[in-house]
């Protein structure tokens, strides 16, 4: 990944094979604009919401899909605690499970956090491409099948349309 890319829209190149500055040429912008200070004074890029990036799919018949790792209910005032909707008590393995049964054939993008790393959540958040059981991390530009500073969250299955 080169300076100033972001990881989001790089895997976004890599999953339709469309070279990353056409990306940007067609969303009109790179994602590097400084749009937020936090309170420790560092400061945040713009970077690119997921619907601009199924906006990119769109035009070119694609969707993405959402698959989260581990789906939850709750009520809407936060009173009670919320509760995974797929779970072996005490376990997540049925989560997980279910999420790489989906994801074994598929090509995606996996969003996540890298930790050890500062952020407002705990984590930085990153994303990966996913092709068919192989990660590749626009940070090391390596296709692997685990990474292992990054903790996925959800990914976004392509599917024709």
């Amino acid at each position: 990944m080169g300076i100033g890319q972001n990881c989001h829209l790089m895997c976004l190149s890599m999953i339709l094979e469309i070279p990353y500055d056409d990306l940007v040429k067609e969303l009109g912008y790179d994602g590097n604009e400084i749009c937020w200070t936090l309170k420790d004074g560092s400061t945040v890029p713009r970077g690119f919401h997921n619907q601009e990036v199924i906006d990119c799919c769109l035009k070119r018949d694609l969707a993405l899909c959402p698959i989260e790792l581990y789906p939850s209910l709750g009520p809407p005032d936060e009173s009670q605690v919320v509760g995974q909707i797929y779970h072996n008590v005490g376990s997540d393995y049925h989560n997980q499970q279910r999420f790489d049964c989906i994801l074994r054939d598929k090509v995606g993008i996996l969003i996540g956090e890298v930790r050890g790393k500062r952020c407002y959540s705990g984590g930085v958040r990153h994303a990966v491409a996913w092709d068919k059981g192989k990660m590749v991390d626009p940070r090391y530009g390596l296709a692997t099948s685990e990474v292992n500073d990054f903790y996925i969250q959800e990914c976004w299955i392509v599917c024709k349309i």
